[in-house]
């Protein structure tokens, strides 16, 4: 009899997360496309393990499996400083903008968050849910005259790997920053205005 403990590996040699194999085929029976390489009697066996994988995935409500396990979420405290900062150019190559790591529900990009001293303010982004892909992205922070303080840029991989940097731009500031975790990213970023000149940084 045909099981995805016995198939899985044959089919998926180079997949390291067996269960996302598992789905792959999962989604295959469900359409009726005949690519996964199945025959009838293999599909008939497949289908009566269906009802119980299902049920296994949704116990599983945080697992590789959901894109949005692989995220980018920046705390950023202004700390001194008279002038406004704001957020511009906000890209993502992948992924999307969500309200925090509890709430994934997708908003619009950060662009136009405007920041001032002594604030908390926060960015998040995930990968998509039931999604192999993480997420990849960069913005700008600008002075409200015009001058760009700091760039910062994350590539969090659905593979488990994660990098970010941040680059100074403006010798007025100080921008230090302490990331948290492997295959997410948790970053605090302190902005303080030193009004002197600042060595200009990349920390990845």
């Amino acid at each position: 009899m045909w099981t995805f403990e016995k198939n899985v590996d044959e089919m998926f040699l180079t997949n390291a997360d067996e269960k996302l194999a598992k789905f792959w085929i999962l989604r295959q029976l469900l359409s009726g496309n005949k690519s996964a390489g199945l025959s009838p009697t293999t599909m008939k066996d497949a289908q009566s393990q269906v009802s119980e994988f299902v049920e296994i995935v949704h116990k599983e409500s945080h697992t590789k499996l959901k894109g949005e396990n692989n995220y980018f979420a920046l705390v950023i405290y202004y700390t001194e400083g008279s002038l406004t900062l704001e957020v511009k150019n906000s890209w993502l190559n992948y992924g999307k903008w969500v309200r925090s790591t509890n709430d994934f529900t997708e908003i619009r990009s950060p662009n136009g968050l405007t920041m001032k001293a002594w604030g908390e303010y926060h960015i998040t982004a995930s990968g998509r849910n039931w999604s192999p892909t993480g997420t990849e992205g960069s913005f700008d922070i600008y002075t409200s005259d015009g001058q760009k303080v700091v760039y910062v840029y994350w590539d969090v991989s659905y593979g488990g790997t994660a990098e970010w940097k941040k680059t100074a731009h403006d010798s007025r500031f100080k921008v230090t920053a302490r990331r948290i975790g492997e295959s997410r990213l948790d970053v605090t970023m302190v902005i303080k205005y030193i009004g002197t000149e600042a060595t200009e940084e990349a920390i990845a």
